[in-house]
């Protein structure tokens, strides 16, 4: 039987070939990068150095290591520092590190908080280590959505309207915890304006009203639960995903996709 040639898809276009972290560091020796290297780097102030001299760092911040460059890291005094971080291989990470380079020549990137993006660190840890059938499709995703909200963080840092940053900063905060109740009359009157006029301004630069945006996101949400987490309940799945009741829950699934979050399931695991 000849055997089938396939062309080269997205996930072999992208590899994440080692996640990993370092813990309570104080210092590093030089180290020459051979794979696009990106990760957290939290604790107090760090010093970087390189060809091109110093710079001390305050923490919380994105590092991009980019290949062939020779760097170290080391904080003063006995304050200590936490990294971490993947690699990334294949033509899609080419095509990532030469936008990252013209993006953040400096190799770093300023953020005020580091909890979305431990949080899918930790995800692709987990997965990297556990060596299950999904991790070749599941790590490339992590890596991308870890990059975009490096850049979700820059848009609403450098945004130079007050209303655009403050909606991009509460629509992050709808995606990280869809479940949570938000009031988004409450965020309206944090910056002054009526509700009518927040819902005008969500839409222009979300693309869609805050209730619409909420309620995608519980789908979204809802559906990584149900693909990932096999031993929850519907109920549990429901209370996650900031529904009353499961019947409540069900009725809005079955809207949505057209099956019952269970016959849901049930396709996608047989």
């Amino acid at each position: 039987m000849a055997e089938t040639i396939r062309e080269n898809d997205y996930f072999d276009q992208l590899t994440v070939s080692f996640v990993s972290s370092r813990q309570g560091l104080h210092s590093s020796r030089n180290l020459k990068r051979i794979r696009l290297r990106i990760g957290l780097m939290t604790g107090t102030e760090v010093r970087r150095t390189d060809k091109n001299g110093e710079v001390t760092l305050k923490c919380p911040f994105i590092f991009f290591s980019f290949r062939n460059q020779t760097y170290s890291w080391i904080t003063e005094g006995n304050v200590f520092r936490d990294s971490f971080f993947f690699d990334l291989e294949g033509t899609r990470a080419d095509e990532l590190e030469r936008t990252l380079k013209l993006d953040f020549p400096g190799g770093t990137a300023s953020i005020s908080d580091p909890v979305p993006f431990q949080q899918i660190l930790e995800q692709m840890h987990e997965l990297f280590f556990q060596h299950r059938q999904e991790h070749r499709y599941r790590l490339p995703v992590l890596a991308e959505e870890f990059v975009a909200r490096i850049y979700i963080e820059q848009s609403a840092a450098q945004s130079p309207n007050k209303y655009v940053r403050k909606i991009l900063q509460d629509a992050d905060e709808v995606d990280r915890a869809p479940g949570d109740e938000h009031d988004f009359e409450r965020k309206a009157a944090v910056l002054g304006i009526t509700p009518v006029h927040y819902r005008r301004i969500f839409k222009a630069v979300i693309g869609m009203a805050p209730y619409q945006y909420l309620q995608q996101c519980r789908l979204s949400h809802a559906i990584r639960l149900l693909r990932n987490e096999k031993q929850l309940q519907i109920q549990q799945i429901a209370a996650e995903c900031g529904f009353g009741n499961a019947t409540e829950f069900s009725r809005f699934f079955k809207k949505q996709t057209g099956l019952s979050p269970l016959n849901y399931s049930k396709n996608f695991f047989e």
